[in-house]
């Protein structure tokens, strides 16, 4: 287990039970009878409510919040022959993609934010939960969340064959140039990582694990594109490993906002 990350084998028990201690705990979190919310919030409707947000009902945070995979779901999920998916109602509507092999073709197995959730604005912040159970390497990197727009990929996050995070925008995006951020923080075997991305179009795109930035980028100004979300996309997106090794993803309590300095 990586000592940078530091909660080390209980805290990957308690994500797996549900339970996220502070600091990774936040409002809008999913819980329920037995998965309390901390930090003086309530669980309201099954989500965790900020009091000094306004305290009666978890999303009154300026409207920021667009999507919470919790509450709003996931939908068209699709999947492989050799792969599988699935989406836990009863546990906040995590995902879990599977791809059990891997051929010469890109195998994938992910599921779509809701098209209504999605916001016409050049900027945004995104943050959610990864983990996954698999301990050796990959046969290639594989990318577990996309962002498209009208002008090209507006954001993908990867892991390495060595399980670094990386992270590409296309060119005529966010800015003129293309984007390619490799050689991330090493998501480890089964610990959940928090990670948290914002971004504003011709301003900065920056990614940040457990609180620890990883990529910071300071962009060109650019306006000559329409950067708003078109497509989010969680799960095993693409994978073209070997023919016998494949790996899982797991996907839970990401959230979605239409500007990129809002809170959750």
């Amino acid at each position: 287990m990586s000592g940078e990350h530091g909660c080390g084998a209980l805290f990957a028990i308690l994500f797996l039970s549900g339970c996220f201690p502070s600091p990774a705990d936040y409002a809008h979190r999913g819980c329920d009878a037995t998965h309390a919310c901390f930090d003086g919030r309530a669980c309201v409707a099954n989500l965790c409510a900020d009091p000094s947000a306004g305290g009666t009902t978890p999303g009154t945070d300026a409207g920021c919040v667009t999507w919470r995979q919790a509450r709003d779901g996931l939908s068209s999920p699709s999947h492989c022959a050799s792969c599988s998916l699935v989406i836990d109602s009863a546990a906040q509507n995590t995902l879990t993609a599977t791809i059990t092999g891997s051929g010469a073709s890109n195998d994938f197995a992910a599921a779509h934010v809701p098209p209504a959730q999605l916001f016409a604005a050049n900027e945004g912040h995104l943050r959610g939960l990864f983990s996954h159970p698999d301990a050796s390497r990959l046969g290639a990197p594989s990318t577990f969340l996309r962002i498209s727009t009208s002008s090209g990929t507006l954001l993908d996050l990867t892991v390495s064959n060595n399980w670094e995070l990386g992270a590409f925008t296309s060119a005529g995006v966010l800015q003129a140039t293309p984007l390619n951020s490799t050689g991330g923080p090493r998501l480890d075997l089964t610990q959940p990582y928090l990670i948290d991305v914002s971004w504003r179009q011709g301003a900065f795109r920056t990614i940040s694990v457990d609180g620890t930035p990883a990529f910071s980028d300071t962009l060109a100004p650019y306006s000559g594109s329409n950067a708003a979300p078109t497509d989010l996309l969680l799960g095993i997106i693409d994978y073209a490993g070997s023919e016998t090794q494949g790996w899982t993803a797991k996907l839970a309590s990401w959230q979605l906002c239409r500007t990129a300095d809002g809170t959750f």
